[in-house]
């Protein structure tokens, strides 16, 4: 395994099992990856969750927050003000 795999590998592991709610999301707001934490939260499986887009989560009343989010990533922003 190639030094970078090996990192990635490692942080996957770390992600998958960790009890907070990790999700990763492509630039175009499609759920990528969905740990253990994010389904203790949800109650969704990664099944029902990867490959859907992120707004699906979007609570009632804050339509629009993570396409700004996303907007804000695709600029080389800091997104660190965004929550749930």
């Amino acid at each position: 395994m190639v030094a970078r795999e090996r990192e990635v590998s490692r942080a996957a592991s770390i992600v998958g099992g960790h009890d907070a709610a990790i999700i990763g999301v492509a630039p175009d707001g499609l759920i990528q990856t969905w740990n253990a934490g994010a389904e203790l939260l949800y109650g969704y499986g990664p099944a029902e969750t990867v490959g859907n887009h992120i707004s699906t989560l979007q609570p009632p009343g804050r339509e629009g927050e993570f396409a700004e989010a996303l907007a804000r990533v695709a600029a080389g922003k800091c997104v660190s003000d965004l929550e749930e």
